[in-house]
């Protein structure tokens, strides 16, 4: 996290603390409830709506690749 303040150092770290804080109180709103990569293959071959993408953009990308060949 990243606070810019009008050079003062002190409320800067104080209000870092405070976001960070208040994000950790509030993670589990936050969190969304995405499929795995085979779920979102499985979802996208039965959609009724057109174009379907899928974007593999996660710290741990490559399922989507695989899931796809397997589908197929």
């Amino acid at each position: 996290m990243i606070v810019v303040t009008d050079n003062d150092a002190e409320l800067a770290r104080r209000e870092a603390q405070r976001l960070s804080e208040m994000l950790w109180a509030t993670r589990d709103r936050l969190r969304l409830d995405l499929p795995d990569a085979a779920g979102a293959v499985r979802q996208a071959m039965v959609a009724e709506k057109f174009p379907v993408t899928l974007i593999d953009m996660g710290d741990n990308i490559g399922g989507v690749r695989r899931a796809i060949a397997h589908s197929c």
